[in-house]
């Protein structure tokens, strides 16, 4: 199984796992929010120069067949999709933490923006309809 594919999308599910245990941990969210955005950047620029090399790359996850498994897809214009996200991503959390009061960012915001990185990330992967 091609380990880079999906990457991008477990990169930040587990960071916001992680997130959530370090609840009322400010400093430490934001650390962790902005090296997993910049690591999930630099995941999607690897698949885009992997892509680039080798052509589209295709795998299933679980090792389940296509009607049963969730089937990522990285085509060209997926991946440089996948980094244009990554790049507003980051810089959009980047900018939110410098606006952002203690009172939202008490909120969960933390753990919320990197699912939301990683829904935006498998959208862009996803290989068939059902699963987008």
């Amino acid at each position: 199984m091609n380990v880079l594919l999906p990457l991008p999308i477990v990169l930040p599910l587990l960071t916001a796992a992680a997130s959530l245990a370090l609840t009322g941990r400010h400093a430490a969210q934001r650390v962790l929010s902005v090296t997993a955005s910049a690591a999930t950047l630099g995941a999607s620029v690897a698949l885009l120069l992997r892509v680039d090399a080798e052509g589209t790359l295709a795998t299933q996850i679980g090792g389940w067949p296509a009607p049963f498994g969730i089937t990522l897809v990285a085509d060209r214009l997926s991946t440089i999709l996948l980094v244009v996200a990554g790049l507003l991503a980051l810089a959009v959390l980047v900018y939110a933490l410098g606006q952002m009061t203690e009172q939202q960012e008490r909120l969960s915001f933390h753990p919320v923006y990197l699912v939301l990185v990683a829904g935006i990330c498998a959208s862009f992967l996803t290989g068939d309809l059902f699963n987008l």
